[in-house]
């Protein structure tokens, strides 16, 4: 199905740029649709479950928003300067400027992208946690970061290294269970979580769909791995995820 693509530009609330794309459908709706996806920690919004999902959504006639929390471009933030509190402030900016235009607003988010939808979240139609952290510090940055004095900054240890500020692993630490709980349990927008089966039995992802307290669902992927790369799974993650959107969020 064919779309539209554009870039954009948004002024954040402490003046920073929110550089993104917006998809537009090529297929008239009666109800004007649109997603916002929330990509992870080292992420971007032109990986492959995203662009997958783009393509996805436009086809289906909805249309799509993808934004980076941080690039390189002139006056964007850098990853070594973020929180949780400030991705979820550029959410929030972000829904802010699309929601007027459309009947439904979605929004979608990966991993720690997930995580920034729990921290403030915003009005949407409903929600889609795609194997979104939830106890940060634990399941995180305790295995998997270390303080760099000599930099007064964190390492966190993947595939490679990146550098994270001390204030975003210091939030964490703050982010206890208790204060997850809590912020689960008051979402009131309808939620789906889904779990990637290789995180199927960490408590750290289930633990979200047991603390909200809205109408919700979960569904776990076969064989997924955490990006949803491993064969086809990505497609089953979409298809459940719009199968939400349309009909799952609705009261019986």
């Amino acid at each position: 199905m064919p779309y539209s693509e554009q870039t954009f530009i948004l002024r954040a609330q402490d003046g920073a740029f929110i550089y993104g794309y917006v998809n537009q459908s090529l297929e008239l709706q009666s109800i004007r649709r649109i997603v916002v996806f929330s990509h992870g920690l080292t992420g971007s919004p032109k990986q492959y479950l995203f662009k997958q999902g783009q393509r996805y959504f436009n086809a289906a006639g909805f249309d799509v928003v993808r934004f980076f929390y941080y690039t390189a471009e002139s006056g964007a933030r850098r990853l070594l300067n973020c929180t949780l509190q400030i991705h979820s402030a550029d959410l929030n900016a972000v829904c802010d400027h699309y929601r007027s235009r459309y009947d439904e607003l979605f929004v979608v988010g990966h991993s720690y992208g997930g995580l920034a939808i729990l921290f403030d979240p915003p009005a949407a139609t409903a929600f889609s946690f795609w194997d979104s952290a939830f106890i940060p510090y634990d399941s995180l940055w305790k295995p998997s970061a270390t303080y760099a004095p000599a930099l007064d900054r964190y390492l966190l240890h993947w595939a490679s290294d990146h550098v994270v500020g001390t204030a975003m692993v210091e939030e964490a630490k703050a982010f206890t269970p208790e204060k997850a709980h809590a912020l689960a349990a008051a979402v009131q927008v309808p939620s789906q979580v889904v779990i990637a089966g290789a995180d199927s039995g960490q408590p750290q992802r289930s633990g979200l769909f047991d603390a909200l307290r809205c109408r919700k669902s979960q569904i776990g992927i076969a064989a997924a791995d955490h990006e949803f790369t491993a064969g086809e799974t990505v497609f089953a993650l979409l298809d459940a995820t719009q199968d939400w959107f349309v009909s799952g969020r609705r009261p019986e």
